[in-house]
């Protein structure tokens, strides 16, 4: 494992090339204010009998939560540019007020309610030694034949659509329903946080976003622990989850840009970067005749999600993964590898909701799927076409 540290030169001029520095290059046009840098860490990683060279980011320094947040202000002011980019190309279908909001709300997270937006977005590592914890309990629930690389070989031939990959972790992962009381107060706090503040960033970020920032706080501090303000606290929650999401989207859109430099600079092989765009991308499914646009994974990304972890910790989902990225279009039968690797997923989600509520010491929420035996492979009649349909849309919403 390497660390390694890039530059992002993201020009306002679309006509003037995205381009990627390496720290030691000496071209870097260091007193630009479009340039970005990210620190990266990069490994070789087998997945089965494929190689893959593997790139990520620190979450910690993605989310804000430790004195290195590099990587966080970097995606956010590297997403802002790039929208900047895209309106001076005057591409079709840019919405500036969703993507200020993307902004503002991904700059809010280090502000947020720490536990606030895992009580709605479950990503949450319970334990400092969480990964010992699951070993431990991996061990004693092979005894009985039940850890989870048995339950994926169980069911690895068996497929999911995306479609119902994204209902049967709804459950799990989606943002939950509310009731009028909080919709409505969901509403006029967003009409006071925000207000003008589409129009107020534009022509002044900082002064905007310190501007809404001090309202946060505001809020904040009127609705503390024992105020009994359950209805604004559960408001300030789904602010929290959307903030969190916010991140999410900054970091697979720069992602996106990132990752055909990193090929050409690195000469990294298709399936790797098959791999990263996988694991790094908030793939976006586009509407059809039968579905609406959905987030496949509610929001999150596979990089930075717990359940990864346990998924990749065994023999079988690391076979279902190498298996999902060799498969070319060519060969692909109605996607059938990649619906394989989603059925397995589905699993190490339930697995990873299990822990968590164990851990929590609290009832069990019961998920739409939980065993093996009820996850099943429902034909859509859609082809499906892994290096089609699962991209990152290439435009700002």
């Amino acid at each position: 494992m390497s660390e390694l540290v890039v530059y992002l030169h993201v020009p306002e001029d679309s006509r003037i090339p995205i381009r990627l520095f390496l720290a030691n290059d000496p071209d870097i046009p260091r007193q630009d204010p479009r340039l970005f840098k990210f620190e990266l860490f990069r490994k070789p990683a087998n997945f089965g009998d494929l190689a893959i060279d593997q790139f990520w980011m620190k979450p910690a320094t993605i989310y804000g939560t430790e004195s290195n947040s590099l990587n966080h202000f970097s995606l956010i002011d590297c997403f802002w540019s790039l929208y900047l980019r895209a309106r001076d190309a005057r591409e079709d279908d840019l919405n500036v007020d969703a993507t200020v909001k993307t902004c503002i709300l991904a700059c809010l997270l280090p502000e947020m309610r720490k536990n606030g937006s895992k009580s709605i977005f479950k990503d949450q590592r319970p334990r400092k030694n969480w990964e010992k914890s699951i070993a431990s309990e991996d061990s004693t629930k092979a005894q009985h034949g039940m850890d989870l690389n048995t339950m994926l070989k169980c069911s690895m031939l068996k497929k999911m659509s995306m479609y119902k990959f994204y209902n049967s972790t709804k459950a799990l992962l989606g943002r939950p329903e509310y009731g009028n009381e909080v919709g409505d107060t969901y509403d006029v706090f967003t009409q006071y946080l925000f207000g003008n503040a589409c129009e107020h960033f534009r022509r002044a970020p900082l002064e905007c976003l310190n501007a809404i920032i001090k309202k946060w706080r505001d809020k904040m501090n009127r609705v503390g622990r024992r105020s009994g303000k359950e209805t604004e606290k559960t408001v300030l929650d789904i602010f929290s989850y959307e903030a969190r999401a916010a991140v999410h989207r900054c970091y697979a859109f720069v992602w996106d840009v990132l990752l055909p430099l990193l090929k050409e600079k690195f000469s990294l092989s298709d399936e790797s970067e098959m791999f990263n765009r996988l694991w790094h991308f908030d793939h976006m499914i586009e509407a059809t005749k039968v579905t609406d646009r959905y987030h496949l994974f509610h929001g999150h990304v596979f990089a930075l999600h717990p359940a990864t972890t346990l998924f990749v910790s065994t023999e079988t989902g690391r076979l279902l993964v190498a298996q999902a990225i060799k498969a070319s279009p060519s060969d692909q039968t109605s996607g059938t590898a990649f619906r394989r690797f989603l059925q397995g997923y589905c699993v190490a989600v339930c697995e990873y909701e299990n822990h968590i509520s164990t851990v929590a010491d609290q009832r069990k929420i019961q998920p739409t799927l939980r065993s093996t035996e009820q996850i099943t492979y429902e034909d859509d009649n859609r082809v499906v076409n892994l290096f089609k349909q699962l991209h990152l849309n290439s435009r700002v919403d």
